[in-house]
């Protein structure tokens, strides 16, 4: 079988690009594909339409060997990505903020309080 290509630059939000995503986790038909540095080029076995997600990963505390989806993004879906043999497609995924996360600036109060647990 000749596999297809699908090509990731980058990953933007909310149509801005961030050097805080480094990786892209990507599913096909809801199966991980694989978890691909940014910019990622690599081979699609499952030609002819088919289910992709896109999750955003970063590093995980910033250590480079630690890495995992971002769970306050959501994720990048096209319903029927046509995946044709031996042709490259690119994908520009948009993602944003879940609705419910709150995004706190430099100006925000943040109070930590000592705990018996802490």
């Amino acid at each position: 079988m000749i596999p297809g290509f699908i090509k990731i630059n980058d990953i933007n939000i909310d149509e801005n690009t961030t050097e805080n995503i480094t990786d892209a986790w990507v599913y096909i038909n809801d199966q991980l594909q694989g978890v691909y540095e940014l910019p990622a080029h690599f081979p699609a076995l499952e030609v002819g339409k088919n289910k992709l997600r896109i999750r955003a990963g970063i590093k995980n505390n910033g250590i480079a060997s630690s890495r995992a989806a971002y769970p306050f993004y959501t994720s990048y879906i096209e319903e029927e990505l046509d995946i044709i043999e031996d042709q490259e497609t690119t994908i520009y995924p948009t993602i944003s903020y879940l609705d419910n996360t709150e995004i706190l600036d430099e100006n925000s109060d943040i109070i930590l309080e000592k705990t018996n647990f802490s």
